[in-house]
């Protein structure tokens, strides 16, 4: 069965429903929950997504994310892709919610963080290799791998914001 998310206006109502698919093909605004994943050290997980992604295959992301689905809340949205992606089943603390309007993809999003030192698991195919780096190491692949443009954008312009909520 095909994943249906709901479709939204620039002020994030429903104004529809369409499939995963029909996002991807026509750009169309919906909406997704971003998670950023801190350890302990204060390093960010980067994951490389599967090159049988239909967008931006083999991709370098910072933590994880995707669409939320058809009725559901950002908050369980949040919560379901850390567990498909990565195999945590912890509550993300919400940061701020972001606008993200590019060429490949536009969506209304909540962004959140988490701090997390256990094991991950990539348990959907999605990601094909991940680890934890540094800052310093995670702006020098920004400028030379294939990074994800949304994550460059909505992310890293929030660093500030992300760190000091993981300080508390």
């Amino acid at each position: 069965m095909e994943e249906k998310v709901d479709l939204i206006d620039e002020d994030n109502n429903v104004i529809g429903e369409t499939t995963r698919e029909e996002v991807i093909a026509k750009n169309l605004l919906h909406r997704a929950a971003i998670i950023v994943i801190c350890n302990e050290k204060g390093e960010f997980f980067v994951q490389k997504r599967s090159n049988d992604k239909k967008l931006f295959p083999g991709y370098w992301g910072i933590g994880c994310g995707g669409s939320v689905s058809k009725g559901e809340s950002f908050d369980e949205a949040a919560q379901r892709e850390m567990m498909e992606e990565l195999g945590i089943d912890a509550p993300p603390i919400f940061v701020k919610q972001v606008n993200y309007e590019g060429k490949k993809t536009r969506y209304i999003a909540n962004l959140y963080c988490i701090e997390y030192d256990g094991e991950i698991t990539f348990n959907d195919g999605e990601v094909q290799d991940g680890k934890f780096v540094r800052e310093a190491e995670l702006l020098r692949m920004i400028d030379e791998e294939d990074f994800l443009p949304d994550d460059v954008e909505v992310i890293v312009k929030n660093f500030d914001e992300i760190k000091d909520i993981l300080e508390r």
